[in-house]
């Protein structure tokens, strides 16, 4: 008897589990791709509208990170010059999924929040190649709300997360795909501050005027907004806009006390970016 198990035993052939073979991915799961979730997609649109809109930009170009000593790239950069006055934009741009949008929480915004800076550059006659300085020629001036962009109580956002569901169905949320993207906008703005010192000297001047601005563009349907009363109590149903801006109070410091601050980060849909450009 336990000869006859033992034979049958040894003669079983171990179970194997069976390998699902993966799809094989056709021209018009590329396409879907392509058209839904390419991030280079997205530049080249957000490119050639900034320069329709008059815009001198620049697609894909590196920078060495003045905190962090490495070499990065950024997505897109675009100036625009009046006289002695320019707009410089750094701009970053994320295909998200509709199925995982950004949720953006906003307040009204208080009264240290409704002002931007401007970098104010100084020609400098010691300033000349191989002279060594320890300061830069340029000074800030903060914009009050009452002729800024960001007016006092207007709503701003203050808290952001993606938010989804899981495939249990339960809803998730993270901020880490937004994050890395509007942290780069951030860092590609600072190195835009460092040569505002410096635009007085490159287009000879006296003085000449820089304001420079952090832009996320993300795709058309995954915008949204939660708005809050002061109080904290939820004002209507959450909602999809095309522009929001955020409260981010980024300061930048430099040589001889030298410092300025970003204080809003614009994000845009594919669709609101066109609008705000012109």
């Amino acid at each position: 008897m336990w000869s006859r198990v033992a034979t049958c035993r040894s003669s079983s052939k171990p179970h194997q589990m069976t390998k699902r073979a993966s799809p094989t991915i056709e021209a018009s799961d590329l396409a879907e791709y392509l058209a839904s979730q390419d991030d280079f997609a997205l530049e080249l649109f957000v490119y050639s509208r900034l320069m329709r809109a008059g815009f001198d930009a620049s697609h894909g170009g590196t920078y060495q990170d003045r905190v962090t000593q490495r070499y990065r790239q950024y997505d897109i950069r675009a100036g625009c010059r009046r006289g002695d006055r320019a707009v410089q934009l750094a701009v970053e741009c994320k295909a998200l999924r509709p199925s995982f949008p950004l949720l953006v929480s906003r307040v009204p915004r208080t009264s240290a929040e409704a002002a931007h800076e401007i970098v104010v550059s100084r020609f400098s006659e010691q300033l000349r190649p191989g002279i060594g300085i320890d300061w830069v020629p340029a000074a800030t001036t903060r914009v009050a709300s009452d002729r800024g962009l960001y007016p006092f109580e207007s709503l701003v956002g203050r808290s952001l997360t993606q938010v989804g569901r899981n495939r249990d169905g339960d809803l998730s949320a993270s901020d880490a795909e937004s994050f890395e993207k509007w942290s780069q906008a951030l860092s590609s703005a600072s190195d835009l501050v460092q040569q505002a010192c410096m635009a007085a000297e490159r287009s000879a001047g006296k003085e000449f005027a820089t304001f420079v601005l952090p832009v996320l563009v993300v795709s058309d349907g995954t915008l949204w907004v939660a708005d809050y009363a002061s109080a904290g109590e939820l004002v209507g149903a959450p909602r999809q806009e095309d522009h929001v801006t955020f409260s981010i109070s980024r300061r930048y410091d430099g040589p001889n006390r030298f410092a300025y601050e970003i204080t809003h980060l614009h994000f845009l849909t594919r669709s609101g970016a066109s609008a705000f450009f012109d």
